[in-house]
């Protein structure tokens, strides 16, 4: 397996990481959103320091990733709930 050496900047640190080629790009860009996600927590709200920017960044991650879950869930069940329909109907 071959792995690269990047360093990903979040919250004004740097991060080295061994990712393999196939998957720097995407972590390439979590970091950048990330980043971005921070700097609009700390224009918008008022927030004391990077650490609390870091929290609010988290929960937000964490409440999308449980609700496209959810999303991806019910739609794996209508679309077997539609494969049973025209497997009965044939």
């Amino acid at each position: 397996m071959s792995v690269r050496n990047i360093t990903i900047p979040i919250a004004g640190r740097q991060y080295p990481l061994q990712v393999r080629p196939d998957d720097e790009e995407a972590i390439r860009r979590a970091g950048k959103l990330i980043e971005d996600m921070i700097a609009n927590m700390e224009k918008n709200f008022a927030v004391r320091d990077k650490q609390d920017s870091l929290s609010m960044v988290c929960i937000e991650l964490a409440s999308k990733l449980e609700n496209f879950e959810k999303r991806s869930k019910e739609d794996l069940n209508l679309i077997q709930q539609e494969i049973a329909s025209i497997s009965n109907s044939l």
